[in-house]
């Protein structure tokens, strides 16, 4: 009984405050970042599943990495190998949304 509440109530604090703070910094980073890259590349005539997959990484890496450099101004070699590890993390989602975007834009074009 206690654990079902206490996940309850855990559920209930996720999609009432953390999912649309989430949601709403993931559409601004898409907007600011994503946006942006993609008009780049398809003005390039550039936009391959390599490409989109490299910016996605890039877009989801670099940000993280700025945030992780001015939180950590003393970063010791430990330290520096957890920042690496978390910064390639979210490379990684920004590169799995890259490769998502190509394959559903290349799906439109085919329609």
């Amino acid at each position: 009984m206690l654990i079902s509440t206490i996940l309850e109530d855990g559920l209930r604090i996720w999609w009432g405050i953390a999912f649309p703070i989430v949601l709403l910094v993931t559409l601004c980073h898409a907007i600011v970042f994503g946006l942006p890259c993609v008009l780049f590349l398809m003005r390039r005539e550039d936009l391959r599943l390599r490409s989109l997959a490299l910016a996605g990484f890039l877009i989801g890496a670099l940000p993280s990495a700025f945030i992780a450099l001015l939180w950590n101004t003393n970063v010791v070699l430990g330290d520096a190998f957890h920042t690496l590890i978390a910064v390639s993390e979210m490379g990684f989602f920004g590169m799995s949304g890259g490769i998502a975007f190509y394959f559903v834009w290349r799906q439109q074009r085919r329609n």
